[in-house]
């Protein structure tokens, strides 16, 4: 998927994972017959993640960095809840390529970028053979975070 700078907050990025997270109220609502809709309630009906991706291209997506995470409060976060673009790279099986090129990164996008990648974490189940995080001002500190979690 090319969204090559579609992207300018990663509100953005949030809302395309919960687009990718369906039921089957929405199935239903989107391609069934609207009789049997009538008679579902939606709240009765849990979403589940869907995603097929192999490439998700985010080049020029200048506004990914999250504002005010940093991975050292997160870490003392008794209920830790991940930012949704962080379940988008981590949750995706079949997510082989990754590019962030041109998109401001800094320090903080690359504590985020952790948490997306490293395969300790729980739910991890991305499978990046490809990262590409050119052209980016992620600096000696951001190179020292991810070389952590990188193979």
């Amino acid at each position: 998927m090319n969204m090559k700078g579609s992207f300018h907050q990663n509100q953005n990025l949030n809302q395309l994972y919960s687009s990718m997270n369906i039921s089957e109220y929405d199935e239903e609502s989107l391609y069934g017959d609207q009789n049997k809709l009538s008679k579902m309630i939606a709240s009765n009906y849990k979403k589940v993640y869907y995603n097929n991706l192999k490439a998700l291209q985010l080049d020029n997506c200048s506004q990914l960095n999250p504002t005010n995470f940093t991975l050292a409060h997160y870490n003392k976060l008794v209920n830790k809840k991940d930012p949704e673009y962080v379940k988008l790279f981590a949750q995706s099986p079949r997510l082989e390529s990754l590019h962030l090129r041109l998109t401001n990164m800094q320090k903080n996008l690359a504590e985020v970028l952790v948490l997306a990648l490293d395969p300790r974490r729980e739910n991890f189940v991305s499978n990046i053979k490809v990262l590409d995080l050119s052209k980016n001002a992620l600096g000696k500190e951001g190179i020292k975070i991810l070389a952590d979690i990188l193979p």
